[in-house]
């Protein structure tokens, strides 16, 4: 089944997968952004808790996570940097949002039959 809007692209079609690109950096760029800023975090909360209770760089879980999030906010009340790594995963999720619904806009005019829609109406 062929996609109309890639067949014989538009300039506002272009456009679109040209700002769903842009939508896809800024998901990528808050992903490996707030990621750096977790390790921060950890490497901050490292410096302050006995080597048996440090927190390894691999395997990161869920229940991990809580616990490194309870513990910076244990040793660091006035911190901001889950605040920070907080607003990149909005700005993330937002983005992608807004990638899905761009992209999506190019499948509107999809005929979901596809091209068995025409071979039934012949008979």
């Amino acid at each position: 089944m062929a996609i109309p809007a890639f067949e014989h692209p538009t300039a506002a079609t272009l456009v679109r997968m040209a700002i769903a690109f842009v939508f896809l950096v800024v998901v990528a760029a808050c992903g490996v952004w707030s990621t750096l800023v977790q390790w921060e975090i950890m490497e901050k909360v490292n410096t302050r808790l006995p080597a048996s209770e440090q927190f390894q760089a691999l395997w990161w879980g869920p229940f991990k996570r809580m616990r490194l999030v309870e513990e910076y906010r244990r040793l660091f009340p006035d911190g901001k940097d889950l605040k920070r790594m907080y607003w990149l995963v909005i700005i993330a999720l937002v983005a992608g949002v807004g990638m899905i619904i761009t992209l999506g806009s190019l499948f509107r005019n999809v005929d979901p039959a596809g091209p068995m829609r025409s071979r039934v109406e012949i008979l």
